[in-house]
């Protein structure tokens, strides 16, 4: 198919999952349907990341909306955070982030939130983390604890 043929009939969309070593994903159409792309139909043969921009050719397959003759945009730039400025986030990677490493799970006790806190940032430097992901701050007493 030719460019002029591609842009015909396309839309636009954003990668939200795609295995690179499966060689398939999804893309959310600009149309707010979601799309199955498979390696073989993206033009440069790259693997798609998530956030990705595409233009595509959407067609209908028996088991749903595929994308085809996909036209990868730019990436989405990953942000890198100095390790002095440390992240902390009751869900899970910021938006713009990766995850690049897990180092485990962490646990404070304190009267204090705050202190609490402030030993889970401690314990994930120690371990060499600039993050603490989905942390959640639980509060009991000790008969509920012995209880």
């Amino acid at each position: 198919m030719d460019q002029e043929n591609i842009a015909a009939g396309s839309i636009e969309g954003e990668v939200i999952s795609f295995v690179a070593s499966k060689g398939y994903g999804f893309i959310s159409g600009d149309d707010g349907e979601r799309y199955f792309v498979h390696q073989k139909d993206v033009k440069g043969g790259e693997p798609l990341t998530s956030g990705q921009r595409v233009t595509f050719v959407p067609t209908p397959s028996p088991k749903g909306s595929k994308a085809r003759h996909v036209l990868p945009g730019i990436g989405p730039t990953l942000i890198y955070t100095n390790p002095d400025n440390f992240v902390w986030s009751k869900s899970g990677a910021p938006k713009g982030m990766e995850v690049m490493m897990i180092t485990g799970d962490g646990w404070a006790q304190s009267n204090d939130p705050n202190l609490a806190r402030g030993m889970l940032v401690a314990q994930a430097q120690e371990n060499g983390a600039n993050a603490v992901i989905f942390a959640s701050l639980e509060k009991y007493t000790d008969s509920a604890a012995t209880g």
